[in-house]
């Protein structure tokens, strides 16, 4: 994975730049109010006029460079999809034919679905998160020690419980999710079984069978995915709870 990221580091580096502006015109709409404010509480005409102008700036500049953000985390993990896809498909034709045979179809064209949802999803995200947020995080602590440090230790508290409890809660999830891998192969191979041996099925009559071994395959996966969502549902309220205190 670190030669993956390490192909893409032009473009984590402008994405990393870009998270630095945005953190700083996030941080600068607190100075924009606290100046609008100001305007009013002293009667000031020519703060306010200055405040209402630069609190346009800041929407016009902020929806741009958030724009450009996106579009630079797009990219890249459109590339890092690739990449993945790629070395995948290598893998598959020059590995060794007795160890290709030992998986079924569907647990190979899994790890070209599932396990890349579940990869970006639990992992590339929260890395592209964590580059984008870092900067706010960074500026915002610099600004709460200027006005409290006791409010800033309070809060900088609160943050390191929030980032340790998703990594704690996770390895439960880790466990549902190979869980969830597994029967999704199972899926998928039963549907392979079914499509390319349709005529042997009808030939033998067996449509009963494998339609019911679709049932239980489908029935077994959608029951552990309502389970995998409904926890991990659970564990992110958790997580957005704390974070609302701070």
């Amino acid at each position: 994975m670190q030669k993956i990221l390490l192909r893409q580091k032009y473009r984590i580096s402008l994405f990393v730049l870009l998270s630095l502006i945005v953190g700083l015109i996030d941080i600068s709409f607190a100075l924009i109010i606290q100046l609008f404010i100001n305007s009013i509480e002293n009667s000031k005409l020519l703060i306010f006029q200055i405040s209402v102008l630069l609190f346009i700036l800041f929407v016009m500049l902020n929806y741009f460079m958030t724009y450009w953000q996106i579009k630079f985390q797009s990219e890249i993990q459109k590339r890092i999809h690739i990449d993945i896809k790629r070395r995948l498909i290598n893998f598959c034709m020059f590995a060794d034919f007795e160890y290709f045979q030992e998986t079924s179809i569907g647990e190979k064209i899994n790890y070209f679905e599932y396990y890349m949802d579940v990869y970006e999803q639990y992992y590339l995200n929260n890395i592209l998160e964590l580059i984008a947020n870092i900067f706010v995080l960074i500026i915002g602590i610099s600004y709460l020690l200027s006005v409290s440090v006791v409010i800033t230790i309070v809060i900088f508290v609160l943050g390191i419980i929030s980032l340790i409890i998703p990594i704690i809660l996770g390895k439960i999830i880790n466990t549902m999710v190979d869980e969830n891998a597994e029967l999704n192969s199972k899926f998928l191979s039963t549907i392979k079984e079914i499509m390319t041996g349709m005529e042997v099925i009808r030939g033998y009559r067996a449509e009963e069978r494998f339609i019911t071994e679709f049932n239980g395959n489908l029935e077994s996966l959608e029951k552990n995915t309502q389970i995998l969502s409904v926890t991990n549902g659970k564990l992110n309220h958790a997580v957005c709870k704390i974070k609302l205190e701070k």
